[in-house]
């Protein structure tokens, strides 16, 4: 596990792993609950939907989720470090939400669960996005409030969702 131990003096202790770590460590979880709950959602189906519309909806949920992960991605490597304001942080689909990668990836978990049509991939689906937000989420913000400071501070105060 990589640890950052650059920003000692920002108060962000040794051991606090980094951004990217933490990252990572959330992806591979929200991909490890995609397959398990996909492989429960088949050997044990309970369906939510009866008209196939909804597997059309899901798709595009995928499609339109996978182009905003792309988007934020993009966006993030955009960031000028030298002129920081809170302008700095809402780029992209930053501009409407802290946190588009996670929004997403709960997005296309939720298409996925239209796809597949399977009640246990929707439960996995909000399983994700409460883990996200209040574990990945929460220290990601704080790691971000000490390495940025007011900066990122306004910016989340003028972010809505």
């Amino acid at each position: 596990m990589e640890n950052n131990t650059e920003n000692t003096n920002l108060g962000i202790k040794k051991g606090t792993p980094s951004l990217h770590n933490m990252f990572a460590h959330s992806y591979m979880l929200y991909f490890f609950i995609l397959i398990i709950t996909i492989v429960l959602d088949f050997i044990f189906p309970i369906r939510i939907f009866n008209n196939p519309i909804f597997q059309i909806i899901g798709l595009l949920l995928i499609v339109l989720s996978n182009y905003v992960i792309f988007w934020a991605q993009r966006a993030s490597r955009k960031l000028n470090k030298e002129n920081l304001s809170k302008e700095s942080f809402a780029k992209g689909p930053y501009r409407f939400a802290k946190h588009p990668t996670y929004t997403s990836l709960f997005i296309l978990m939720i298409g996925f669960s239209f796809v597949v049509n399977g009640a246990i991939t929707f439960v996995g689906a909000l399983l994700f996005y409460l883990l996200a937000k209040f574990y990945f989420i929460k220290n990601e913000e704080r790691i971000l409030t000490l390495k940025y400071g007011e900066h990122y501070i306004d910016y989340q105060k003028e972010t809505f969702f």
